[in-house]
């Protein structure tokens, strides 16, 4: 089972538990108590894999870049501690598989609906949408790829 994150201020985190039912939700990776609580109660779940959405300079503003890596960082040290693997996912990858193209308005409402679609909730935020389409991606990789892609990130 995969936990799945799109990195932001407001991170936006999904997985799947055992009964198939979406968990999904919204934390500041900057609340370490909350962070961890997300991570544990996924690991408690059985998730064993993180999906962390890969940091990317969109539209030369450095500021947000470096904001995005110190989230990314947390995010990170945080599943690692939990005993969890972590793949690192380039947006353009798994947006790729998802057939997302255009605009990033474009891509962000085609995640939209595809999230809305798997879990069934009208009540998600963009980045809690990418977090559902990032976990669906990962789960749907072949189970070798899937452990050649984490073990090149331990």
């Amino acid at each position: 089972m995969i936990i799945a994150f799109d990195t932001a201020l407001k991170t936006g985190w999904a997985y799947q538990n055992s009964s198939g039912a979406w968990r999904i939700g919204v934390v500041n990776p900057r609340r370490t108590l909350a962070l961890n609580g997300v991570i544990a109660e996924a690991r408690d779940t059985g998730c064993r894999l993180a999906a962390i959405e890969d940091c990317y300079l969109g539209h030369g503003n450095v500021h947000t870049l470096k904001v995005l890596q110190d989230c990314q960082t947390r995010i990170q040290c945080a599943c690692e501690a939990h005993g969890l693997a972590v793949r690192l996912v380039p947006a353009q990858e798994w947006q790729s598989d998802l057939g997302l193209t255009g605009t990033r308005e474009d891509r962000k409402y085609g995640a939209m609906r595809i999230a809305r679609m798997l879990t069934g909730s009208t009540k998600l935020t963009q980045d809690m949408a990418d977090a559902v389409c990032i976990a669906d991606y990962m789960s749907r990789l072949p189970g070798e790829e899937s452990i050649h892609a984490v073990c090149r990130c331990l």
